[in-house]
């Protein structure tokens, strides 16, 4: 089994890699910062998933082992406190970049290797943020109801070829 795990240097991406791993995944950790600690079945590779041509070349890193995924997890994405009116704009669009365009773009990327490798896509947002806009947060529970809707779009998609998509609300 082979799982591609984004946000994977730490967190719940951490755990979630050395979990599986310990269960016989061969997980690509795939992030732009590196874990020191190395683990059996997990191969490092580095992913700005802001960057089309940095997930094109974390997909030919994996493409040399393999052609088959069983599994995306995408646990890739910033949350940051700020005031709606006084957030720069660039902040702003960082934030709705990773959390969303990041799944999207990765999902988008290596759909082939799941197609092949009969897999699925799970994409994670945040239980409380997708129910519950609170002050000084909205921009993060922006980015996770898009990733809510985003996942139920894509369930019904591509659950007309079989292919389950997963939303994991963490909180």
């Amino acid at each position: 089994m082979k799982a591609l795990i984004t946000g994977a240097s730490r967190g719940m991406g951490r755990a979630t890699a050395i979990k599986l791993a310990s269960n016989g995944y061969h997980i690509f950790s795939c992030d732009i910062n590196k874990n020191e600690e190395e683990v059996d079945n997990i191969t490092q590779i580095y992913m700005d998933v802001t960057n089309s041509k940095s997930i094109n070349d974390a997909y030919n890193e994996i493409l040399k082992v393999t052609n088959k995924l069983d599994v995306i997890v995408n646990f890739a994405g910033i949350i940051m406190m700020n005031s709606l009116i006084e957030i720069d704009e660039e902040v702003f669009k960082r934030i709705y970049d990773i959390n969303v365009f990041g799944a999207f773009r990765v999902n988008k990327a290596f759909f082939n290797m799941i197609k092949e490798g009969k897999g699925r896509i799970i994409n994670t947002t945040s239980e409380l943020a997708s129910n519950k806009v609170l002050p000084f947060n909205a921009i993060y529970a922006i980015s996770k109801k898009s990733i809510d809707a985003y996942s139920q779009g894509l369930t019904m998609e591509l659950g007309l070829i079989d292919i389950p998509v997963i939303t994991l609300r963490p909180g």
